[in-house]
């Protein structure tokens, strides 16, 4: 399945006019002002962008909100070149994004953040990970598990080895984008797949079942 919307998105993002309001500073108790603009984003559809700045003591702190949701969705590439580094991943703050192949797994939590880079961006960022994990290692063998997992990622950045980056996201924000879209499989998931996904800030709600209450007959 490979819809020609995925792959459309305009070049400018369309901000809407800012909203301020009042507020206490948590860090000071000054007075604090908290801004909310809404913001059309390519491929991250409307987000709605938060700043929160006391006037007293400068205390600050930004968020981001996504606005709409789709369909539980799964991207699957198959990275076999160095062309193919260069395919552009969109991560929402509810996108899980997994490279079996190098037992990388990157999962939203409670301040997940949001960032579109290219499927080499993605071996960096798991890299900086592996190379902290190393330093923080206080045994032989996590030094030597962390090196080689560096030795790993290091050779998937220079293209010496193929492997699979896997996006998925329960709410259908997040996306790759091949330069050839032919190398995609697109999937929808299943309630239950989607079920098994972390929703980084965010918190599902089920409705329960009503029980039916039992007629009596007269």
């Amino acid at each position: 399945m490979k819809p020609k919307n995925f792959f459309q998105a305009s070049n400018q993002s369309n901000n809407k006019e800012s909203v301020k309001t009042e507020t206490t500073c948590p860090s000071c108790g000054g007075k604090a002002i908290i801004t909310q603009t809404s913001v059309d984003v390519p491929f991250f559809h409307e987000v709605l962008l938060v700043t929160v700045k006391c006037e007293k003591c400068n205390f600050k702190l930004s968020d981001v909100i996504n606005m709409k949701f789709g369909k539980p969705i799964r991207f699957t590439f198959q990275v076999k070149n160095p062309q193919d580094l260069t395919a552009k991943v969109i991560r929402s703050t509810t996108s899980t994004i997994r490279i079996p192949e190098l037992g990388a797994l990157l999962e939203p939590g409670p301040a997940s953040q949001p960032f579109i880079t290219n499927v080499e961006g993605v071996l960096h960022r798991f890299l900086d990970v592996a190379q902290t994990l190393k330093n923080w290692s206080t045994t032989p063998q996590q030094t030597q598990k962390c090196q080689q997992a560096i030795q790993n990622i290091q050779m998937a950045i220079e293209g010496q080895i193929s492997f699979t980056i896997i996006l998925e996201d329960p709410f259908g924000n997040g996306m790759i984008i091949p330069q050839d879209q032919e190398k995609i499989t697109i999937e929808e998931l299943s309630e239950e797949e989607a079920s098994k996904l972390k929703t980084g800030p965010y918190i599902v709600l089920k409705p329960e079942k009503t029980r039916e209450t039992p007629q009596q007959e007269d």
